[in-house]
Protein backbone atom coordinates (compact mmCIF):
# COMPACT_ATOMS: atom_id res chain seq x y z
CA UNK A 1 0.00 0.00 0.00
CA UNK A 2 2.90 2.10 0.87
CA UNK A 3 3.68 2.04 -2.78
CA UNK A 4 0.59 3.04 -4.41
CA UNK A 5 -0.03 5.84 -1.72
CA UNK A 6 3.29 7.21 -2.78
CA UNK A 7 2.94 7.36 -6.40
CA UNK A 8 -0.79 9.14 -6.25
CA UNK A 9 0.40 11.47 -3.33
CA UNK A 10 -0.24 14.90 -4.13
CA UNK A 11 -3.15 14.09 -7.25
CA UNK A 12 -6.09 15.60 -6.43
CA UNK A 13 -9.61 15.34 -8.60
CA UNK A 14 -11.60 12.22 -9.64
CA UNK A 15 -10.13 9.34 -10.25
CA UNK A 16 -6.39 9.60 -10.77
CA UNK A 17 -5.54 8.20 -14.55
CA UNK A 18 -2.45 6.24 -14.17
CA UNK A 19 -0.52 5.20 -17.55
CA UNK A 20 1.52 1.64 -17.19
CA UNK A 21 3.64 2.76 -20.50
CA UNK A 22 6.69 0.45 -21.57
CA UNK A 23 7.56 -3.04 -23.10
CA UNK A 24 6.91 -6.79 -21.98
CA UNK A 25 7.52 -6.08 -18.07
CA UNK A 26 5.03 -3.36 -18.29
CA UNK A 27 2.63 -5.65 -20.10
CA UNK A 28 2.95 -8.42 -17.20
CA UNK A 29 0.41 -10.94 -16.88
CA UNK A 30 -1.46 -11.94 -13.49
CA UNK A 31 1.88 -13.94 -12.29
CA UNK A 32 4.39 -11.31 -14.21
CA UNK A 33 4.65 -7.65 -14.19
CA UNK A 34 3.80 -4.85 -11.75
CA UNK A 35 0.27 -3.76 -12.54
CA UNK A 36 -1.69 -6.16 -10.50
CA UNK A 37 0.28 -6.11 -7.69
CA UNK A 38 0.47 -1.83 -7.64
CA UNK A 39 -3.17 -1.47 -8.48
CA UNK A 40 -3.95 -3.93 -6.00
CA UNK A 41 -2.64 -1.62 -3.25
CA UNK A 42 -4.13 1.51 -4.65
CA UNK A 43 -7.64 0.06 -4.60
CA UNK A 44 -6.91 -1.03 -1.19
CA UNK A 45 -5.94 2.21 0.03
CA UNK A 46 -9.11 3.20 -0.80
CA UNK A 47 -7.54 5.57 -4.48
CA UNK A 48 -10.14 6.10 -6.73
CA UNK A 49 -7.53 4.97 -9.96
CA UNK A 50 -8.21 3.90 -13.33
CA UNK A 51 -5.38 2.61 -15.72
CA UNK A 52 -5.67 3.91 -18.97
CA UNK A 53 -4.02 2.51 -22.01
CA UNK A 54 -4.83 0.82 -25.66
CA UNK A 55 -3.94 -2.30 -24.33
CA UNK A 56 -6.37 -5.16 -22.10
CA UNK A 57 -4.81 -7.81 -20.78
CA UNK A 58 -3.13 -9.17 -17.67
CA UNK A 59 -5.16 -10.17 -14.79
CA UNK A 60 -8.23 -11.28 -12.79
CA UNK A 61 -11.36 -10.31 -13.58
CA UNK A 62 -11.96 -7.61 -11.78
CA UNK A 63 -8.25 -5.70 -12.22
CA UNK A 64 -8.29 -2.97 -13.99
CA UNK A 65 -6.56 -4.26 -17.37
CA UNK A 66 -5.69 -1.20 -19.33
CA UNK A 67 -2.04 -0.80 -20.23
CA UNK A 68 0.71 0.95 -22.67
CA UNK A 69 2.96 -1.91 -22.56
CA UNK A 70 4.32 -3.38 -25.86
CA UNK A 71 6.94 -6.55 -25.76
CA UNK A 72 9.82 -5.97 -27.60
CA UNK A 73 9.14 -2.55 -28.14
CA UNK A 74 12.57 -0.24 -28.16
CA UNK A 75 13.00 3.47 -26.97
CA UNK A 76 12.70 4.65 -30.46
CA UNK A 77 9.46 3.04 -31.41
CA UNK A 78 8.04 3.65 -28.23
CA UNK A 79 8.51 7.31 -28.64
CA UNK A 80 7.39 6.72 -32.25
CA UNK A 81 3.94 5.52 -31.42
CA UNK A 82 3.34 7.64 -28.19
CA UNK A 83 1.75 10.67 -29.79
CA UNK A 84 -1.12 8.28 -31.29
CA UNK A 85 -1.51 6.46 -28.21
CA UNK A 86 -2.74 9.10 -26.13
CA UNK A 87 -5.27 10.06 -28.57
CA UNK A 88 -7.38 7.11 -27.79
CA UNK A 89 -7.78 7.77 -23.91
CA UNK A 90 -7.90 10.14 -21.15
CA UNK A 91 -4.86 12.20 -20.35
CA UNK A 92 -2.80 10.91 -17.97
CA UNK A 93 -1.95 11.90 -14.50
CA UNK A 94 0.63 9.44 -13.30
CA UNK A 95 2.88 7.66 -15.72
CA UNK A 96 4.52 4.73 -15.09
CA UNK A 97 7.34 4.45 -17.25
CA UNK A 98 9.90 1.05 -18.10
CA UNK A 99 11.33 1.33 -21.15
CA UNK A 100 14.72 0.51 -22.84
CA UNK A 101 15.80 -3.32 -21.66
CA UNK A 102 15.51 -4.10 -25.83
CA UNK A 103 17.47 -1.77 -26.74
CA UNK A 104 20.15 -3.08 -24.31
CA UNK A 105 20.02 -6.90 -24.44
CA UNK A 106 19.49 -7.87 -27.85
CA UNK A 107 22.52 -8.49 -30.56
CA UNK A 108 22.09 -5.34 -32.42
CA UNK A 109 22.14 -2.44 -29.90
CA UNK A 110 20.95 0.99 -29.37
CA UNK A 111 23.46 3.76 -28.69
CA UNK A 112 23.44 5.55 -25.50
CA UNK A 113 22.90 8.79 -26.80
CA UNK A 114 19.96 7.85 -28.99
CA UNK A 115 18.42 6.19 -26.04
CA UNK A 116 18.65 9.48 -24.09
CA UNK A 117 17.90 11.25 -27.13
CA UNK A 118 14.44 8.69 -27.79
CA UNK A 119 14.40 9.33 -23.88
CA UNK A 120 13.78 12.87 -23.55
CA UNK A 121 11.44 12.80 -26.42
CA UNK A 122 8.79 10.37 -24.15
CA UNK A 123 8.90 12.83 -21.46
CA UNK A 124 8.45 15.73 -23.85
CA UNK A 125 5.37 14.17 -25.48
CA UNK A 126 3.83 13.56 -21.88
CA UNK A 127 4.12 16.66 -20.79
CA UNK A 128 3.15 18.24 -23.21
CA UNK A 129 -0.37 16.32 -23.13
CA UNK A 130 -0.17 17.53 -19.31
CA UNK A 131 2.58 20.03 -18.51
CA UNK A 132 1.25 18.51 -14.47
CA UNK A 133 2.29 14.94 -15.19
CA UNK A 134 4.05 13.10 -12.90
CA UNK A 135 6.51 10.60 -14.58
CA UNK A 136 7.68 7.59 -12.96
CA UNK A 137 11.00 6.14 -15.06
CA UNK A 138 12.11 3.38 -14.04
CA UNK A 139 15.69 1.91 -14.56
CA UNK A 140 16.21 -1.68 -15.83
CA UNK A 141 16.84 -4.65 -13.98
CA UNK A 142 20.50 -5.62 -14.19
CA UNK A 143 20.70 -8.72 -16.90
CA UNK A 144 22.65 -11.92 -16.40
CA UNK A 145 25.05 -10.95 -19.59
CA UNK A 146 28.11 -8.89 -18.72
CA UNK A 147 28.16 -7.01 -21.62
CA UNK A 148 24.68 -6.41 -21.32
CA UNK A 149 24.75 -5.55 -17.56
CA UNK A 150 27.31 -2.88 -18.20
CA UNK A 151 25.32 -1.25 -20.62
CA UNK A 152 22.57 -1.42 -18.34
CA UNK A 153 24.39 0.03 -15.63
CA UNK A 154 25.55 2.93 -18.16
CA UNK A 155 21.59 3.27 -19.15
CA UNK A 156 20.55 3.69 -15.55
CA UNK A 157 23.19 6.53 -14.84
CA UNK A 158 21.07 7.77 -18.17
CA UNK A 159 17.70 7.58 -16.95
CA UNK A 160 18.71 9.67 -13.54
CA UNK A 161 20.29 12.64 -15.58
CA UNK A 162 17.39 12.58 -18.26
CA UNK A 163 14.41 12.41 -15.27
CA UNK A 164 15.99 15.07 -13.26
CA UNK A 165 16.22 17.35 -16.98
CA UNK A 166 12.73 17.48 -17.05
CA UNK A 167 11.74 17.13 -13.31
CA UNK A 168 9.79 20.38 -12.36
CA UNK A 169 7.84 21.16 -8.99
CA UNK A 170 4.19 21.16 -11.25
CA UNK A 171 6.14 18.07 -13.06
CA UNK A 172 7.90 15.89 -11.03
Amino acid sequence: MVIGAFLLAGVAGAATTVLPLGDSITTGDASQGYRLNLWSQMVAGSNDVDLIGSLDSGGPTGFDRQHEGHSGYTVQQLADALPGWLRKYPVPDVVLLHIGTNDLTRSQVTQSAVMQQQLGRIIETLCTRNPSVRIYVAQIVPARDTAANSRITEYNRVVKQVAGQYSTTRAP
